[in-house]
């Protein structure tokens, strides 16, 4: 009998959880719902360069950010896939620039730190992964 009495007090307890969880309303900001799906895709990287330091297995990235967005941005990421001089895949790092580039405008990003690369590293292209509107 205690035994089931406990197993009923866990049961209640554990749905009044749920009931609690489900009632919470979603507090997302209104603004970053009015702002268009398909915002990523206004956002690009051009000028790319990059500059083995470190004896070879550093990369430094210069850049230009663009945003063709109506909003300004910030903290854009992306990634980067490496590739050997055949093409094939070997590696791939990642970064975010914590810098506003406002609507329609752009921002130039000197020598980013990328971290160690593989040695066979013949090229590579970068494409924004995220990003945040400016609230």
């Amino acid at each position: 009998m205690e035994k089931l009495r406990n197993t009923l007090v866990g049961m209640a307890i554990v749905v009044g959880l749920l009931t609690w969880l489900v009632s919470i309303p979603n507090r997302e900001p209104a603004q970053a719902t009015a702002l268009p799906e398909n915002g990523l895709s206004k956002i690009s990287i051009g000028s790319l360069r990059g500059n083995r330091t470190g004896f070879g297995t550093v990369l430094e990235l210069s850049f230009v950010i663009s945003n063709r967005n109506n909003y300004p941005v910030k903290d854009v990421t992306f990634a980067c896939i490496l590739r050997a001089e055949s093409g094939t895949h070997v590696s791939n790092v990642s970064g975010t620039v914590y810098q506003r580039v406002q609507a329609n405008g752009s921002v130039m990003v000197n020598e980013m730190n990328m971290g160690f690369i593989p040695a066979q590293t013949d090229g590579f292209v970068c494409a924004p992964t995220s990003f945040l509107p400016v609230i």
